[in-house]
């Protein structure tokens, strides 16, 4: 895991913690946030950071100054796959195994096929395609060469395990007599959702909207239709 001297901060709105983390720019990205909040007696985590020590530490030392335990974290919903968003997944579980890693179906196809080394080659091949074409269209070859390195090293910086729920567009996750919908909203990345909750009324809206930047069209992945509609290749 790497150590950045990565800074945080927490904010509370509307019982809705935020967890602001810091980290140096890259195309105009400054921060990413994860959100946690209560349902009854269960606390729902959306999105899980960076695979940075500074990061996990921050976030289990800002759970301690709430006074909240891993253990009372009941649901951990991953609302895409890219390392910003499903960082310290693996150190959550390892606290407390008993909390219900969810995402999109597609989300967790697109993890698995990505860290799989039997498909290296393949990755390969389509980011090379990828960036050709980004250059094809106007972007440079600074940045296409980023997005190349990006998907030629996913699995170097993600690790993938199996979480303990799928879902899909409109599924719905109950706690005590709330709700949580599920909306599929495909873009930002193939199996990218959106949280709403009934009750407050709001939307997790993930990298879907953002305050700040554009959000970029994730439609790079290998064979995204492949991925979206099929099952996994043998």
């Amino acid at each position: 895991m790497f150590k950045f001297n990565i800074k945080s901060e927490t904010k509370e709105i509307d019982g809705v913690y935020q967890f602001k983390i810091n980290f140096p720019s890259f195309e105009g990205l400054q921060f990413v946030s994860m959100y946690l909040f209560k349902i009854g007696e269960s606390y729902v985590l959306i999105d899980a950071g960076l695979s940075f020590t500074d990061c996990e530490q921050n976030f289990f030392s800002e759970l301690e100054n709430l006074k909240i335990s891993p253990n009372d974290l009941r649901f951990l919903i991953i609302t895409h796959e890219h390392p910003d968003h499903i960082g310290i997944a693996r150190a959550l579980k390892q606290k407390n195994p008993e909390i219900q890693v969810v995402m999109h179906k597609i989300t967790r196809d697109v993890m698995k096929y990505m860290t799989d080394l039997k498909y290296a080659t393949r990755i390969r091949a389509s980011a090379s395609d990828a960036s050709l074409s980004l250059m094809r269209f106007g972007v440079s070859k600074k940045l296409s060469d980023k997005v190349l390195k990006y998907m030629t090293n996913f699995r170097s910086f993600t690790q993938f395990h199996e979480p303990d729920q799928v879902l899909e567009d409109n599924d719905e996750i109950v706690i005590n007599s709330n709700k949580l919908k599920i909306i599929w909203p495909p873009g930002h990345s193939v199996g990218h959702i959106c949280v709403f909750d009934y009750k407050t009324r709001y939307l997790f809206s993930g990298d879907h909207i953002l305050s700040r930047i554009t959000p970029h069209i994730g439609a790079f992945l290998p064979n995204p239709v492949m991925l979206a509609f099929q099952s996994l290749p043998q």
